[in-house]
């Protein structure tokens, strides 16, 4: 395993095509860390020069505190899967899998101990390891390249978008296994997505990108619930986060004021000044619903519902202002219905309008 640092890290691609720009982050070992965010964003690339197969315009890369900025893949012992699985098809299950080990020349015993390990953890049977890959469909293929990869002993492991072309079900599966993998064996994992479900029941910290800067990079709970930047919140979330811009921030009397509302906040610890225009941030989730009046909360109208599960996105409108809150299933309200909407103080986000910046709390 490897701890890896990131330093000062850029990459200009012909045309002046900056593709990351200037990342400084510490990947811890033994743990999973996703590097996260929209098609086009860096992730890619920065996981191809933590991997060695492309070189860094700018800025150094550290295993264990050692330079591998100018070092191949095979020197910095990185083991890799890619969204489209690579298999040899003219070759057997059980030869695809063996061949790093086959290679390192291990000998014979340990060579089975190691497959048969292997086809546990990624649920292949054993009595198809004589076929050739050739037949394999596409989730097979995916267990069969994570098997070969994790078959050696590497620095780091690097998983660019794995499940990305499977079926829902095969991706909840195997996702399952990779993490059921790494709890036990504890290995260095850096996992790329543009799937926050994926990059959040998988990573212990996550990594957001855009435009090839890291916005926020921290344990996946706290960037979840304190995002360092709007664009973070927005993204992370099922629904992402809601926005009311234009809001009126009075510090010292702990008050903000966003159209027709006015709201409690404590701002004391914060010292900004008064009456600034930030934009209040809450998730859909922390937003209070009742069908009644209440104390406390202000009144607004449902325009839309949407079912997941046993929970309901409702989709709110309080004069000018919209907003959606998701909340356990409510028999009371349907489409047009009026209710009554609280935003806990302790859950309200401010940003800064100008660059999203995070600035209370």
């Amino acid at each position: 395993m490897a701890k890896i640092l990131l330093k000062n890290l850029k990459k200009v691609f012909k045309g002046n095509v900056v593709a990351v720009n200037n990342v400084n982050m510490t990947i811890e070992e033994g743990i999973v860390t996703s590097i996260l965010g929209p098609s086009g964003c860096g992730k890619t690339t920065t996981m191809r020069l933590i991997a060695g197969f492309e070189m860094p315009t700018d800025g150094e890369i550290y295993f264990d505190g050692q330079d591998v900025s100018n070092l191949g893949p095979f020197e910095r012992k990185v083991g890799m899967v890619f969204q489209l699985p690579i298999l040899y098809d003219d070759l057997s299950i059980q030869e695809n899998i063996s061949m790093p080990l086959l290679l390192s020349k291990k000998s014979q015993s340990e060579i089975s101990k190691k497959v048969e390990e292997m086809c546990d953890f990624f649920d292949i049977s054993t009595n198809l390891l004589r076929r050739k890959a050739r037949g394999l469909d596409v989730a097979e293929r995916q267990k069969v390249s994570l098997a070969h990869t994790f078959i050696s002993n590497k620095n780091v492991y690097l998983l660019d978008e794995p499940l990305s072309n499977l079926d829902p079900r095969d991706r909840i599966e195997i996702r399952s296994k990779i993490k059921r993998y790494q709890n036990e064996a504890k290995k260095t994992i850096i996992y790329v997505t543009h799937d926050q479900t994926e990059a959040m029941s998988l990573a212990q910290k996550i990594a957001v990108m855009k435009l090839g800067v890291i916005l926020h990079y921290d344990q996946t709970e706290t960037v979840y619930n304190y995002p360092q930047n709007s664009f973070v919140g927005w993204f992370l979330g099922n629904p992402g986060m809601n926005f009311i811009e234009g809001v009126q921030w009075d510090a010292s009397q702990g008050k903000l004021q966003a159209g027709h509302l006015q709201l409690e906040f404590n701002t004391s610890k914060n010292g900004g000044k008064d009456h600034k225009e930030v934009i209040l941030g809450i998730r859909p989730e922390n937003i209070e619903v009742s069908v009644f009046p209440k104390q406390g909360y202000f009144e607004a109208q449902s325009d839309f519902i949407e079912p997941i599960g046993n929970r309901i996105i409702i989709h709110l409108v309080s004069m000018k202002i919209k907003m959606k809150a998701k909340i356990e299933k409510i028999k009371e309200i349907n489409k047009g219905f009026k209710v009554w909407v609280k935003f806990p103080p302790d859950r309200i986000l401010l940003f800064d309008p100008k660059n999203g910046d995070k600035i209370f709390p």
